[in-house]
């Protein structure tokens, strides 16, 4: 099999424009495969899409399953154990059978001819591929009220991004929408660090493991040529604190720039530094995992001298 995609979730995607998109692809149905891997149980993850009237994970499976290589895995996670998507990948990457394995958003919607340009891609260039991504500003022929509503089409989407005048750059920052790669670099980098350190809704998790996949390739990554995704509205998601987000991303940070500095593309190497940073502002990131921001009024104070002291660097 050439392909393997795998998405993931937490029981908080809003939909599962991927599974449509993936299904319409001009490719061999055969060569290529879908993996979702849900953390919690299929009862939560059902709950969450239903209390908006949104079709879940399991009911687009069921619609679809039998159209192409689709399968659903669920974790099982209780709501105690932290969101984390590494998790829920490396569990996708072990049961992969595809020679190209791309992570992706289950959320976005791609062109049909996706999977034709990515084999272009990888034999051109043999490198790790991102992909450019359009967020659209509102929802198509409906009111920011009734969202759930709205209209999912490519074209119509993309009507509604700002951003469609800018050409598709060599290189992504945004990682998420797709980091894709050979199946022999994802093993040989580790997958995904599992470390408590990138429990969080809003990571770098996807900018580290790219970065730890250039390092072993030795190649830079590159944005997909002639080809981009569209996040269609949805507003329903996480809710982080700012302050708190900005030195989450600060610590990744100096964890990424250690592997690249020291050419090091295995996150295991690294656990002595991820635990030592970990005890140092462990309030941190079990505030941002729990989303319990009571606490920024307790520790202002300390938040301000600790966030003058970091490097606080851009997302």
């Amino acid at each position: 099999m050439k392909h393997t995609i795998i998405s993931w979730d937490c029981s908080f995607r809003n939909f599962f424009h991927l599974i449509d998109a993936v299904e319409k692809q001009n490719y061999n149905k055969s060569e290529y495969e879908l993996v979702f891997v849900e953390q919690r149980t299929r009862e939560i993850a059902d709950a969450y899409n239903h209390q908006f009237g949104l079709k879940s994970l399991w009911d687009r499976y069921q619609e679809v399953r039998d159209n192409f290589n689709f399968r659903v895995i669920y974790l099982n996670h209780p709501l105690a154990e932290p969101y984390h998507l590494g998790r829920s990948n490396n569990v996708g990457l072990e049961i992969a059978n595809g020679e190209i394995i791309s992570i992706m958003d289950g959320d976005i919607l791609i062109h049909p001819n996706f999977l034709k340009c990515l084999d272009v891609a990888h034999y051109e260039h043999n490198a790790v591929i991102n992909l450019a991504r359009h967020y659209a500003s509102r929802p198509v022929r409906a009111r920011f009220d009734n969202w759930t509503e709205g209209v999912i089409d490519f074209d119509l989407c993309l009507a509604e991004c700002p951003d469609t005048d800018k050409p598709i750059p060599r290189a992504v920052n945004n990682k998420g929408p797709l980091i894709s790669a050979p199946r022999e670099w994802w093993f040989a980098v580790g997958g995904y660090d599992k470390h408590r350190i990138w429990a969080t809704g809003i990571s770098r998790l996807g900018q580290d493991v790219t970065t730890r996949l250039e390092i072993y390739s030795g190649r830079e990554s590159l944005a997909l040529p002639g080809q981009f995704c569209v996040h269609p509205y949805h507003p329903a998601g996480f809710d982080r604190g700012a302050d708190l987000e900005k030195m989450v991303l600060s610590i990744q940070e100096e964890l990424i720039i250690w592997s690249r500095q020291n050419r090091e593309y295995s996150h295991r190497k690294r656990q002595y530094i991820q635990e030592r940073l970990y005890k140092k502002y462990q309030w941190v990131f079990n505030a941002n995992i729990s989303g319990d921001f009571t606490i920024l009024t307790h520790i202002k104070l300390k938040l301000q001298k600790v966030l003058s002291r970091m490097r606080i660097r851009s997302a």
